[in-house]
């Protein structure tokens, strides 16, 4: 900052938020007095079921990072499944590197021989994470999809057999703030954006999908 803009009180920062999502993989650092970094990883997708036949389990979300400052959030475990007791719950993405890490939350288990139990999605770790999808009920068997960012895809529904079909579980959060040491203006970091957990291509009702992670960059 320049002396004349000391004694006028003018900063030259302008302040902003830019959030990261899909396939971006660069970001330019603006110049900044105070700048955070909010990650988070993709949900779980729910799993599936064929009634009375066989289960499968859905994709795991994915990782958001930036590495070159030690920044992950994991993604949420895809919904499990089980032959016969009831499905275990998934696990939440897990998340390191920042002042805030948060994990994700659990994808609960589903349905059973046309009796709607749980099944809902994990929700997003964190300020950003989004809501887990609902199970799938009777008349719409597929699971809803987890909401931005980083929800857990619900669980399709069981109408007969013993099949269990279980939720995904939400994406990790981690938040860093830099006031000193922080990225340099200017420089481009790379970073990696959590895909959504992906349904099993595998039986005939579906779970829903998990939400893909995010970054949000706010600065001042």
């Amino acid at each position: 900052m320049s002396i004349y803009n000391v004694l006028l009180g003018i900063s030259p920062v302008t302040p902003g938020t830019q959030t990261l999502t899909g396939s971006t993989t660069t970001f330019v650092v603006p110049l900044y007095n105070t700048i955070s970094f909010e990650l988070e990883g993709g949900g779980g997708a729910g799993s599936n079921v064929t009634p009375g036949v066989a289960f499968y389990v859905g994709g795991d979300g994915g990782t958001t990072q930036i590495a070159s400052l030690s920044l992950v959030a994991n993604g949420g475990q895809g919904g499990q499944s089980s032959g016969s007791t009831a499905a275990p719950v998934s696990t939440g993405g897990t998340a390191s590197g920042g002042d805030i890490n948060t994990t994700g939350g659990q994808g609960s288990g589903g349905s059973i021989n046309g009796t709607q139990n749980n099944g809902t999605g994990g929700t997003g770790a964190g300020a950003i994470g989004g809501a887990g999808g609902t199970r799938g009920v009777t008349g719409s068997v597929t699971g809803n999809n987890g909401s931005n960012y980083g929800g857990g895809g619900g669980s399709a529904f069981n109408t007969s057999g013993s099949n269990w079909a279980g939720a995904g579980a939400g994406g990790g959060y981690c938040k860093k703030t830099y006031t000193s040491g922080g990225p340099t203006a200017g420089s481009t970091l790379t970073v990696a954006i959590g895909a959504a957990g992906a349904v099993n291509a595998s039986g005939t009702n579906k779970g829903g999908a998990g939400a893909g992670g995010a970054i949000v960059v706010t600065w001042s």
